[in-house]
């Protein structure tokens, strides 16, 4: 593979996008330098990215991104995935983006989480920086902290290296047992950021609204009198078809 330019940083590593030299396609790759990821390290973090790639191998689904293989030389690992996005929802979120297309953003995310789910996949770090967009479509991304458990009970407790506070669960905050209801709760976090922008505000006017009411606290969990007041506001705003998905983000936080 011939590096082209750098697309960002991962949990593990850098992410650069790569030509083929056997074909004319592009790919993402993501790369871990052994001597700066695992050294020193405990064997369990080795392990993680060890299980991202077995993650990796069996889940196909057109929302999240596809492996095409892995290699090993004398400086890293490499994962190869497909395709190369746009941008990611930060990104997006920013760029104003067409109601129609946000619109259709929400079920895409729902039946890729659920999708997941089925395969007894918990993806421990969803946020939009891990939502890739691509030609009005989404994926996502980044299994560096996703847990595998096929063979173990539905609840557990897990580390929190590497997590967002902001979408974080309660439950996950507190470092007290998670299931994957933890995913629906931090998905719905994102869902509201969508929502504030198809209601014509910013993640920022958002943030801006929660600090000024409940308990002036940004991060919803800690602040749910805001967010109930949030959402009492966004009702009144744009256009009143999208309060729909504010009843469902509702149901998503336990608001209901």
């Amino acid at each position: 593979f011939e590096p082209q330019n750098i697309l960002g940083q991962g949990g593990y590593g850098q992410v650069d996008k790569v030509l083929s030299t056997v074909s004319p396609k592009e790919y993402a790759r993501k790369r871990v330098l052994e001597k700066t990821a695992f050294r020193g390290r405990k064997v369990e973090d080795v392990k993680k990215f060890i299980a991202e790639i077995e993650i990796l191998k069996r889940v196909m689904h057109h929302h999240i991104v596809g492996f095409v293989g892995s290699y090993t030389d004398s400086k890293c690992i490499a994962l190869i995935m497909t395709p190369i996005a746009e941008m990611d929802l930060v990104a997006y979120l920013t760029n104003a983006p067409s109601c129609v297309e946000l619109r259709t953003l929400f079920r895409c995310l729902t039946c890729a989480l659920e999708f997941l789910h089925q395969q007894k996949i918990r993806d421990k770090h969803i946020k939009p920086g891990n939502i890739l967009v691509d030609h009005g479509t989404v994926l996502f991304t980044d299994f560096g902290l996703a847990r595998d458990f096929t063979d173990v009970d539905s609840t557990s407790i897990s580390m929190h290296n590497g997590l967002t506070p902001r979408y974080c669960a309660p439950e996950v905050a507190a470092y007290e047992s998670r299931n994957t209801s933890s995913n629906i709760w931090s998905l719905g976090i994102v869902f509201m950021e969508m929502i504030a922008v198809l209601k014509g505000w910013t993640v920022k006017n958002m943030d801006d609204f929660l600090l000024e009411h409940g308990i002036h606290e940004k991060f919803i969990r800690t602040n749910m009198d805001g967010l109930r007041d949030l959402i009492t506001e966004l009702e009144k705003q744009g256009n009143s078809i999208d309060n729909r998905a504010l009843r469902w983000t509702e149901e998503m936080l336990s608001l209901t």
